[in-house]
């Protein structure tokens, strides 16, 4: 991207804000990064759960089935950098709060984000990124837009939407959405299908905004799975890949290596944003 004044950047950014959400905006104002084009637009105020989630989760959808290891397939969330892979949810459901450690490969090591989500109703949660000052004060309202059961019962995937408001003046602050699987085999086509589900939701434009559907990458990820082991995973119930964690922090261990991951450009936009809607508003 050519090099723009920052007086420029701001205009931009002003411009895109509208369209593309406060994090992606301020992304480029303060980094230059991720606002080639404002293609699309995203509404103002974040959807009700109830709104975007399929009847069938609103009838069936069973919280405790998400307990396991699952692998990310597609994501669009500023909190991940898009050079990283092999990222992963493993989740511990107790009767009102989702333990979830998610991992992500980043340069040759991996990290660990201490994630927890108070259940609200069948798929709705909030949640709080524990371990990183200020943002730890900020809830994360998530919905569990749809899912896919397998002929045994377990689920085969769900696909996971996060949205924040700021106050009226500043419209949309944060949004993100993951799709999540019990396996990453497979990958193209289930991507697909999911893809289709979301914009079912009416959620088609937040993929249409900004940047493009990441696809993860999931060959030779450093704890295991991509390659041909098959280790099992310990005190879970989806045991379908590899993979060498455990959920120690739920026992109190520690990692020998890693730590909470946040990307540059996430960690300020967050903040940015916690600041506009928290302080200022």
């Amino acid at each position: 991207m050519a090099a723009q004044s920052l007086s420029a950047r701001r205009a931009r950014a002003a411009a895109c804000k509208a369209k593309h959400g406060l994090i992606y905006s301020l992304a480029y104002l303060l980094l230059g990064i991720g606002m080639e084009t404002c293609s699309a637009a995203i509404p103002d105020k974040c959807p009700l759960p109830s709104d975007i989630q399929s009847k069938k989760v609103k009838e069936s959808f069973d919280d405790t089935k998400m307990e396991g290891f699952w692998y990310e397939l597609a994501m669009k969330d500023a909190t991940q950098p898009r050079m990283c892979k092999c990222q992963t949810s493993e989740k511990v459901v107790t009767e009102t709060i989702i333990y979830d450690n998610f991992t992500i490969e980043c340069a040759g090591d991996t990290y660990f984000s201490d994630l927890t989500f108070e259940r609200l109703d069948h798929g709705v949660s909030v949640g709080t990124w524990n371990g990183i000052m200020f943002v730890d004060q900020v809830e994360f309202p998530n919905t569990l837009v749809d899912y896919k059961e397998k002929d045994d019962g377990s689920y085969e995937w769900f696909i996971e939407f996060q949205c924040v408001d700021g106050p009226e003046w500043l419209g949309n602050a944060f949004y993100a959405f993951n799709f999540y699987a019990a396996s990453y085999e497979n990958a193209n086509e289930t991507i697909t299908e999911m893809e289709k589900s979301f914009r079912a939701a009416g959620l088609g434009e937040y993929i249409d905004t900004g940047l493009e559907l990441a696809i993860i990458d999931h060959t030779n990820c450093l704890y295991g799975h991509g390659d041909d082991e098959d280790i099992e995973v310990s005190g879970v119930t989806n045991t379908t890949t590899a993979s060498t964690l455990s959920l120690s922090y739920l026992k109190g261990d520690e990692y020998s290596s890693g730590g909470t991951f946040v990307t540059h450009s996430g960690l300020v936009a967050v903040a940015a944003s916690i600041f506009l809607f928290v302080v200022v508003a």
